[in-house]
């Protein structure tokens, strides 16, 4: 199997199966916060390292049972642009990791709600992309939303954190973009050529490799889980969903990573946050039924 399209890009009637899996890529991520919050003793960066050998493993062994002898070639096919998403996010999954664990879930999450109007702004400059009027009418909203939630929230979290959400926000609108432009082939070894790029800066700073099984278990889990499987579904949706609007539909992990949290830990947000929390989820659920209903026509 060649490294060549896999899938149509923008395919006609792909739309609603494009807001299926974004919103299941959401899913997947929102469950990040709460698992790390099950590591007993391991250090941010030994998260980082460990969950990113376990993802660059899987996705190594992925690859080369669904390309066999073409695997290399696949690898050669994502070309600079796939290496510079690599790059991209594998700094994002660093910076994540280093938010989640310098503030709580939420303020990382409400901060990470940037991405959308970054991705908006470079898939305009870099790919041309024009943004409906509905959907930056729905941005304003779900940013609105976030408003909201920092009006209590930011005070809650550690500056470390929230630069470093920012950082995330940052990486994974111009990852998005990438993926945009790149979408003609298939992506996924470029996520695991960021999975390489996150465990070579989590062993450049990791204080020592030793860990318990136990957290090097939660590490397996969120790398898999989480991380993984829900990037190469990320991946997929590039090739149906215009940057800016899968920024947005992404950002209903925001409202999700902190109840998980909240229900798991009882870290819970404030009434200001989980207030900015529904004016973001409807927002994003208002925009998915119009995409669906305009579709089904």
């Amino acid at each position: 199997m060649s490294a060549t399209i896999v899938a149509a890009p923008d395919a006609p009637g792909g739309r609603p199966r494009g807001l299926a899996i974004a919103l299941a890529a959401a899913f997947l991520w929102s469950l990040t916060g709460v698992m790390v919050r099950l590591i007993e003793a391991a250090s941010t960066w030994q998260i980082v390292f460990y969950r990113s050998l376990f993802i660059a493993l899987a996705l190594g062994l992925y690859l080369a049972w669904r390309y066999r002898g073409g695997v290399v070639r696949a690898f050669r096919a994502i070309g600079w642009l796939g290496v510079l998403a690599g790059c991209l996010v594998g700094v994002g999954f660093t910076a994540y990791l280093t938010a989640i664990t310098n503030t709580t879930i939420a303020n990382a999450s409400f901060l990470v709600t940037t991405t959308p109007l970054i991705a908006a702004l470079l898939a305009r400059v870099a790919l041309g992309e024009r943004v409906a009027r509905r959907t930056w009418i729905v941005m304003v909203v779900a940013l609105a939303g976030v408003a909201i939630m920092v009006v209590e929230g930011f005070a809650l979290g550690g500056w470390i954190g929230n630069l470093a959400a920012l950082a995330a926000a940052a990486c994974q609108a111009a990852y998005t973009v990438a993926l945009r432009r790149g979408r003609a082939v298939d992506m996924t070894p470029a996520l695991c050529w960021g999975s390489v790029v996150a465990t070579f800066l989590g062993a450049l700073f990791v204080e020592s490799f030793a860990i318990s099984t136990y957290d090097a278990g939660v590490c397996l889990m969120v790398a898999l889980v989480s991380t993984a499987l829900g990037n190469v579904l990320f991946v997929v949706a590039t090739r149906y969903i215009g940057a800016a609007e899968l920024s947005l539909l992404c950002l209903s992990e925001v409202v999700m990573s902190p109840l998980w949290v909240w229900f798991a830990f009882a870290e819970r947000p404030t009434e200001w946050a989980l207030l900015g929390g529904l004016v973001v989820l409807g927002a994003v659920l208002l925009h998915v039924a119009g995409q669906v209903r305009g579709a089904a026509r």
